[in-house]
């Protein structure tokens, strides 16, 4: 794969850990204003998806850029993504519709150039 293809992927997947680590530790600073109050629960099992989902891309991608397994592991990321862009524009929540969309993105592309082999 061509290295800043397996930059960005790494970057956007360890970006969304970040945000996952934040819901974690402060699930209120993750809500706008306009919605209820978070609940712990339910921050803590965004983080639980994608701390471990986003490290495992951001290692992968790295390890083994070329690997079909790499490609199936890119395709729960990019869906996952993809379920945060959809919960992004329900909640009107642009921000994340755009990191969700990049990082969905950077990981069908590099799908693509991984079969594409």
């Amino acid at each position: 794969m061509i290295w800043w293809l397996v930059l960005l992927n790494a970057v956007a997947a360890l970006v969304s850990s970040g945000f996952g680590v934040a819901a974690m530790l402060s699930p209120a600073a993750m809500v706008p204003a306009s919605q209820a109050p978070a609940d712990r629960f339910y921050a803590v099992m965004y983080g639980a998806r994608s701390v471990p989902l986003g490290v495992a891309v951001a290692i992968g991608v790295w390890i083994a850029p070329a690997s079909p397994a790499l490609a199936l592991l890119l395709a729960v990321a990019a869906a996952a993504q993809i379920v945060d862009i959809a919960t992004g524009l329900k909640f009107r929540l642009w921000t994340m519709v755009g990191g969700a969309s990049f990082a969905t993105m950077c990981h069908v592309a590099a799908i693509w150039v991984i079969l594409a082999r």
